[in-house]
C-alpha cells in the first residue's frame, strides 16, 4: 500500500471516530446546581438534568428555597422543546410563595407554598386539565386538544389571578388554523387553590410555518 493512501486511511479514521466521540458526548446528561437570588429575599437553589436528542432538549430540575431560617423543599418538574428561564422569581400573594416553571412539552407548572412549611403544592396548567374544567366544559368551546399545535402558557401571575394563553387547533384538516383563549384563574387566599373564573376567545388566525 502507498504510503500515501496510509496516512489519507489515518486521517479519515481518525475524524469517524472523533465525530463518533463528539457525538456520543452531545447526547450524555449534563447535571449542574444554579442558584438564583430572589427579589423577595434568599436564594432559590436549582439542581439541573438536561438532556438532549436530536430533535429538543429537556430539563429536570429539582427546587428548593434558601431564606434566613430553612432551606423549603418546593419540588420538581420536567419539560422540554423550550429554553430554561435562569432568573424564575418567587412570587408573594397574602400568605404564599408562588414558583412558575414550565411542565411537559405544551404547559407550565406553579408551585404553591408557604415560607416557613415544606409541603408545597404543584399545580399544572396543562391543555387536557383545562378541557376538564367544568367552566370551559360549559363555555361549549371548539378545540381540538389532542391535535398538535395545543399548548397552554402562563403570561403573568398577579393580584392572585393567573392569566394563561391557551392556544388549540379548530379543523382537524387546516393544520395552521389556530385559536387563542385567555383563560384565568383565581388564587384562593386562604387554601392557594386554583378556580378557572374567566375564558375570553382572542383570536383565530392561520400561524405561518
Amino acid at each position: 500500500m502507498k504510503k500515501g493512501c496510509l496516512i489519507s486511511i489515518i486521517i479519515v479514521s481518525g475524524l469517524i471516530i472523533g465525530l463518533i466521540f463528539l457525538t456520543r458526548n452531545a447526547f450524555d446528561s449534563k447535571y449542574y446546581r444554579e442558584s438564583i437570588p430572589q427579589d423577595l429575599g434568599g436564594e432559590l437553589i436549582c439542581d439541573v438534568e438536561f438532556n438532549v436528542d436530536i430533535h429538543t432538549g429537556h430539563y429536570s430540575i429539582e427546587y428548593k428555597y434558601l431564606n434566613e431560617a430553612d432551606t423549603i423543599d418546593i419540588g420538581s418538574t420536567n419539560f422540554s422543546s423550550r429554553p430554561w428561564n435562569k432568573n424564575e422569581q418567587l412570587i408573594k400573594f397574602n400568605d404564599f410563595l408562588i414558583l412558575k416553571t414550565g411542565c411537559s412539552f405544551n404547559g407550565d407548572m406553579i408551585f404553591l407554598g408557604k415560607r416557613d412549611l415544606h409541603n408545597w403544592r404543584a399545580v399544572m396548567i396543562l391543555p387536557d386539565i383545562i378541557e376538564k374544567d367544568s367552566v370551559w366544559i360549559s363555555k361549549g368551546v371548539l378545540s381540538l386538544d389532542n391535535y398538535s399545535p395545543c399548548s397552554s402558557f402562563i403570561n403573568k401571575i398577579e393580584n392572585g389571578l393567573v392569566f394563561v394563553e391557551y392556544k388549540y387547533r379548530v379543523d382537524k384538516e387546516i393544520t395552521n388554523l389556530i385559536e387563542t383563549s385567555q383563560i384565568i384563574y383565581q388564587i384562593s387566599k386562604k387554601t392557594g387553590d386554583l378556580k378557572m373564573i374567566g375564558i375570553k376567545v382572542h383570536k383565530r388566525e392561520r400561524e405561518q410555518s
